[in-house]
């Protein structure tokens, strides 16, 4: 598990130029949302910095993380990056509603899916979408080592 670390990146509220919007304004201060009805309050918290050694990131649930779970065919920056969680708060309950890595304090222009080898790219606001189960209401975003194995998570 990562120790709590420190935001290297700000996330003050700007001009969002990336549709859909929620996924970035669902981390700015006091976001409120109302969706079928049910008003949904987002609060932004800080995991912790994600050391990303390869540039290859899975995400996965952890009970079905195995050897050959992989990677996102995307190269992403190396480095150590903060992992933020928009927690959604409604009718007395609370829930993970969106995870992210910040790769940078830039604005995103535009959204992409990260893809699994073998799999073809899909608009954003289509029918079809790519994910894995939750059933567990956990996710893991190791690291793909050099030599392909998961990479081991310190602090």
């Amino acid at each position: 598990m990562l120790s709590p670390g420190r935001p290297t990146v700000g996330s003050s509220p700007y001009a969002v130029q990336a549709e859909p919007a929620i996924f970035e304004t669902s981390f700015f201060p006091a976001t409120r949302v109302e969706q079928n009805g049910v008003v949904f309050e987002l609060q932004r918290q800080l995991l912790g910095n994600l050391p990303i050694g390869s540039g290859r990131i899975i995400a996965a649930s952890p009970v079905g993380l195995s050897p050959a779970t992989a990677a996102f065919t995307t190269a992403f920056p190396r480095g150590r990056f903060p992992v933020e969680l928009a927690v959604a708060h409604f009718n007395g309950d609370e829930r993970v509603a969106f995870a992210r890595i910040l790769f940078s304090a830039q604005p995103v222009v535009t959204w992409q899916l990260a893809l699994l080898p073998g799999q073809k790219t899909l608009p954003v606001y289509g029918e079809e979408f790519y994910g894995y189960p939750v059933d567990g209401g956990c996710a893991f975003f190791p690291g793909r080592g050099q030599s392909g194995s998961v990479a081991p998570i310190t602090g």
